[in-house]
């Protein structure tokens, strides 16, 4: 879709006389903005990838930019799980510069053998690995003409889709807020609150992180860590680019042992799993986008922390620990991951998904999320996951707290 700009100015609502200029206010500068833009729909991955560098500035000077967003997570996970999905970005310019991207793929959903419906999920949903704060990409300053040119595309220039998903987006997110705002003007949705992203807020010194803390967990930390350091030689190496098929297998085998007692397996133990992070790890690493730290007692590996690095922000995406090791190396570990964001001036620590009870012990801050299920028509797809998020999913929650009420 395409529109070209009027030759006279007058047109476009600037009131212009001989002599003098007027000057826009916000609502005409908006329209002048919408009628210089552009949106195509890329389908080829030959063309994607030579994007890198058009992306990567659009997700710099973007409204929410993050590290999932970014061309080497992205490709990297199309490249791992893309096979019998059909690409579907649009992309909105400006001239010959990128303004917005909604990074899509098209699935033909179905069961026993049967297609169903036809969706489209964002790049990065989908596989045995998570991607966070999946939405469009926004530059700022364009936010309600990118979303209007979004939203208008989908429905007059796309007609292969029956539903879209977006897995728990970040309510904080203007730009994914104000694009599923406009998308439920015109269709069908079902939305569930999503788990929360506990995070935490980073300042000046480690100290001053810590004097928000309870009196009594700040003692706790402070003794585990002057233990660790004096007892058990504590030391915290990041680990390079060069041997990361050495280093994965050490932080396979710790990932296993964090999770002995649950019985559960290391996602590092699946082949496309692993493999997927040593390629996102080796595009990443270069940039200063990834790093892994390996936390060793008396010279041996005892816990290691995965994290993800973008604009200021740290992304905690994987950790494990030898639990049978004494000196809580999983809790120095992150404190260790603390003092060394403070030091490259991080504003923050995001703890990403998951519930488990040792992200309280660090902040009381999370950010809450949505998930969205929006459907082109009310049909049986829209009844049977209306049926699904508002009578069986809250029933089977209601069963399971009596259950576990009744055994207590």
């Amino acid at each position: 879709m395409s529109v070209t700009p009027s030759d006279e100015p007058q047109q476009l609502g600037a009131s212009m006389q001989r002599g003098s200029v007027k000057e826009l206010d916000s609502e005409e500068m908006e329209c002048l903005q919408q009628l210089r833009l552009t949106v195509r729909v890329v389908t080829s991955e030959a063309e994607w990838l030579e994007m890198r560098e058009q992306w990567n500035e659009l997700l710099d000077d973007s409204i929410y930019p993050n590290i999932f967003l970014s061309w080497e997570w992205q490709t990297v996970w199309w490249r791992w799980f893309g096979n019998g999905r059909k690409l579907m970005i649009l992309l909105v310019e400006e001239g010959n510069r990128f303004v917005g991207a909604v990074p899509l793929y098209q699935s033909r959903d179905g069961l026993l053998g049967l297609t169903w419906c036809t969706s489209l999920y964002f790049i990065g949903y989908g596989g045995p690995l998570c991607s966070e704060y999946l939405g469009p990409i926004i530059r700022n300053g364009y936010l309600q003409n990118v979303c209007v040119a979004f939203v208008n595309h989908l429905f007059d220039g796309l007609d292969a889709w029956d539903t879209i998903f977006l897995e728990e987006h970040a309510l904080d997110d203007p730009g994914t807020v104000t694009f599923v705002d406009m998308l439920k003007e015109r269709v069908h949705s079902v939305i569930k609150q999503g788990d929360p992203r506990c995070y935490v807020s980073l300042h000046s010194t480690y100290n001053e992180y810590l004097s928000r803390l309870s009196q009594h967990n700040r003692k706790r930390k402070r003794d585990r860590f002057r233990q660790a350091s004096k007892r058990r030689g504590a030391q915290l190496v990041i680990l390079g680019a060069n041997h990361i098929d050495h280093w994965l297998k050490v932080i396979t085998d710790l990932s296993s042992k964090s999770r002995s007692r649950s019985g559960e397996r290391s996602p590092f133990a699946r082949t496309d799993y692993a493999g997927f992070h040593r390629d996102v790890l080796s595009a990443l690493m270069p940039a200063g986008h990834a790093e892994v730290s390996l936390l060793l007692y008396d010279c041996e590996p005892a816990a290691f922390l995965y994290f993800l690095k973008y604009q200021r922000k740290y992304y905690a995406y994987q950790t494990g620990c030898d639990e049978a090791m004494l000196g809580s190396p999983g809790d120095v570990s992150f404190q260790m991951a603390f003092m060394l964001a403070i030091e490259n001036n991080a504003t923050e620590f995001d703890l990403l998904r998951g519930s488990q009870e040792y992200k309280q012990a660090y902040t009381d801050l999370s950010r809450q999320t949505q998930t969205v299920f929006a459907f082109r028509r009310a049909g049986m797809n829209y009844t049977v996951r209306w049926l699904i998020e508002r009578l069986l999913r809250p029933a089977k929650h209601r069963i399971g707290r009596i259950l576990r009420w009744n055994t207590q």
